[in-house]
């Protein structure tokens, strides 16, 4: 669940920020939103609306929230499910075929042995 930022004039903000750790330390960026930075967690902490993002300061990716997380998972679960489907259609397919070869060929052989 994402932390929400209490509703307080920007002053009581960061020190609210601030008394979340010893070890983070807050700015505000040159959009006037709230950054900061946490030695402990070390991840770039960002004011994203009402809520926090943490920042990967490494790839620069945020970390994804439990929303999106579920998102992603659902995702991946549909592209597996559309995977399997399609690698299902392509056997059926191949054994299709096979059959019509041997099919086929054993036509073939008719007609030769006649």
């Amino acid at each position: 669940m994402p932390v929400t930022l209490p509703y307080y004039p920007r002053k009581y903000t960061y020190e609210w920020l601030e008394s979340l750790h010893e070890d983070t330390r807050v700015w505000t960026d040159f959009d006037l939103s709230f950054c900061g930075y946490s030695e402990q967690l070390e991840l770039e902490i960002k004011a994203d609306g009402p809520h926090l993002r943490f920042i990967d300061p490494k790839t620069g990716q945020g970390i994804p929230r439990p929303s999106e997380l579920a998102q992603m998972v659902k995702t991946e679960h549909l592209r597996a499910e559309n995977e399997t489907a399609r690698a299902d259609t392509e056997a059926k397919a191949r054994q299709d075929a096979e059959a019509e070869i041997a099919r086929l060929r054993a036509e073939l052989d008719a007609v030769r042995k006649s």
